[in-house]
């Protein structure tokens, strides 16, 4: 599903300019929450905390535990679909980081790619990435040889960006 790379590629980028704390591995849960957040050191300016979840209210819990201003759900997918009975109870149990950064005013990065997540969102503050037109900050692969180059645009800026990253 993501989160594991997502959150090291935020953390990596992060830290090239500010002074950032990443969760372990994929510690993600009521154990490896608190581990990651008890490891922050005062001076640091961003912890990059994966929160997962194989049941409802997990992440509810974890918000209250890690006090998010930012969040971003990767996907909603099938994964431990046995603890919510559903993909609707997969949403449901995801949302609950949108319900959190809602109610505690904070900012939402949504994937306009994905209209679920786009509904889930609704009436939050937003950074919004993708490659549909209504993109705040718009992507597209535009190579592989052997790595991913990604073309972006956010406003009047555009770069290309070449990684050394394989896949989509």
């Amino acid at each position: 599903n993501g989160k594991t790379t997502t959150k090291e590629l935020v953390g990596k980028v992060l830290a090239t300019s500010y002074k950032t704390a990443i969760t372990h591995a994929n510690l993600n849960n009521h154990i490896g929450v608190p581990l990651t957040i008890l490891s922050v050191e005062t001076d640091t300016s961003f912890a990059v905390i994966e929160m997962g979840a194989n049941h409802p209210g997990e992440i509810v819990n974890l918000c209250r535990i890690a006090q998010p201003d930012f969040g971003l759900i990767t996907n909603i997918g099938k994964a431990h679909l046995e603890g919510f009975g559903s993909i609707d109870g997969v949403a449901k149990a995801k949302s609950e980081l949108y319900d959190f950064i809602r109610q505690h005013n904070g900012l939402a990065f949504v994937n306009t790619d994905n209209p679920q997540l786009n509904r889930l969102s609704e009436g939050m503050k937003l950074s919004t990435y993708g490659s549909a037109e209504n993109a705040g900050c718009k992507g597209m692969i535009t190579g592989r040889d052997p790595y991913l180059k990604i073309s972006w645009s956010a406003g009047l800026q555009n770069d290309l960006i070449n990684t050394r990253l394989y896949g989509d």
